[in-house]
C-alpha cells in the first residue's frame, strides 16, 4: 500500500494493529490520507500522528465489541485502563469484585479473540481495540478511575511501578494520600525508576498538595533521585533548603553531605569546603557522618 519501506516510527503505529488485515488497512489508509506519511528515497517516514483513530475503523472495532455480553464490555472497559497487557487479581482488586465474578466476561472475551493470554496475565490482541474502549468513556472519568486505582493498589500494597503508572495519569494536584504513601515506601524502591519518582515527588510537593508532615521526608528524596539522574542546579538549591529545615540529624546530615558532593560535581570547591566545615563543626551532625563529611573534603 505504501509502496515504500515502512521506517520504525511507522512500522511502531501499525504494530497497534496486532497483525489483523483489516485493522491495518484502514489505519494506513488514514495516516496517508491525513498526510501524516512522506516516502523520501524509498522509505516512507512518519511525518506527524496522534493517536486518533480513522471513524471507519472505530465504527468496525465498535461493531465487533458490541457482540459481546455487556457485562464483558464493562469489565474490558476497565481492563483497558491498566493497558494492553494486564493482571486479574489487579483487576478485581480495582474494580471491587470477587475474582470467580470475572470468569465468564474474561473467557467469552478470550474466546471472541478481543483478550489473549500473555504469561500469566491476559493481554488485548489488538492495541486498538484497547484504545477504542478506553476512549469510550470521557477524560474526566478515566482520571478519576485511575486515581480510585491508584489508591485501591496503594492501599493492597501492590507493586509500586503499579500504582505509578494510574497516578501519572492524573493531572492536577495530587490527593493527600500519595505523599503519605511515597514517604512510607522504602527509599530505595523509588531508584528503580528515578525520573518517574522525581516527577512525582515535585508534583506532591507543589501546593496545594504540601505533603504535610512528610514534606522534609519527600524533599530529601526528591534531593537524591535529582543528584542522581544529574539534574546538578535544581538539586543543589532543595539540598540547601532541605538542610536549613529539617530537624531530623540523619536527614540534615545527608542533605548536607548532598551539598558538599553537588558543589564539588559543579567545581565550585570553596563552597564545597565550607560546607563541610561547618557541618564538621556542628555537634548535631552525628560522629559518622561528620566523619564521612571529612574524608569526602579530604
Amino acid at each position: 500500500m505504501l509502496a515504500a519501506r515502512p521506517d520504525p516510527n511507522v512500522a511502531g503505529e501499525l504494530a497497534r494493529c496486532g497483525g489483523n488485515p483489516l485493522f491495518l488497512r484502514e489505519f494506513l489508509a488514514d495516516l496517508v490520507r491525513e498526510g501524516h506519511v512522506d516516502t523520501v528515497d524509498g522509505t516512507a517516514r512518519l511525518r506527524s500522528g496522534g493517536n486518533r483513530l480513522p471513524l471507519t475503523l472505530t465504527a468496525t472495532i465498535r461493531r465487533r465489541l458490541s457482540q459481546l455480553y455487556p457485562r464483558t464490555r464493562e469489565v474490558l472497559r476497565m481492563a483497558a485502563l491498566l493497558g494492553n497487557e494486564f493482571d486479574v487479581y489487579e483487576l478485581a482488586l480495582v474494580i471491587r469484585r470477587a475474582a470467580d465474578t470475572l470468569v465468564t466476561p474474561l473467557e467469552q472475551a478470550v474466546t471472541e479473540g478481543v483478550l489473549t493470554e500473555s504469561g500469566d496475565r491476559l493481554a488485548f490482541r489488538h492495541a486498538l481495540i484497547r484504545q477504542v474502549l478506553d476512549e469510550e468513556l470521557s477524560v474526566s472519568m478515566r482520571r478519576a478511575l485511575h486515581a480510585q486505582f491508584a489508591r485501591a493498589l496503594a492501599d493492597a500494597d501492590a507493586p509500586v511501578n503499579s500504582v505509578v503508572r494510574h497516578l501519572l495519569a492524573v493531572s492536577g494536584p495530587l490527593e493527600s494520600w500519595v505523599a503519605r504513601w511515597l514517604s512510607g515506601l522504602p527509599e530505595r524502591t523509588l531508584f528503580a525508576e528515578p525520573e518517574v519518582a522525581a516527577q512525582l515527588l515535585r508534583r506532591v510537593l507543589d501546593p496545594p498538595v504540601s505533603g504535610g508532615g512528610q514534606r522534609e521526608v519527600l524533599l530529601a528524596r526528591l534531593v537524591a533521585m535529582l543528584f542522581w539522574l544529574g539534574d546538578t542546579e535544581q538539586a543543589c538549591g532543595l539540598a540547601a533548603e532541605a538542610a536549613r529545615t529539617d530537624s531530623d540529624p540523619e536527614r540534615n546530615a545527608r542533605m548536607r553531605m548532598y551539598q558538599v558532593r553537588i558543589a564539588s560535581r559543579m567545581s565550585e570547591y570553596g563552597t564545597a569546603l565550607a560546607v563541610a566545615a561547618a557541618a564538621a563543626a556542628d555537634e548535631r551532625v552525628p560522629e559518622l557522618w561528620r566523619a564521612r563529611i571529612r574524608a569526602w573534603a579530604s
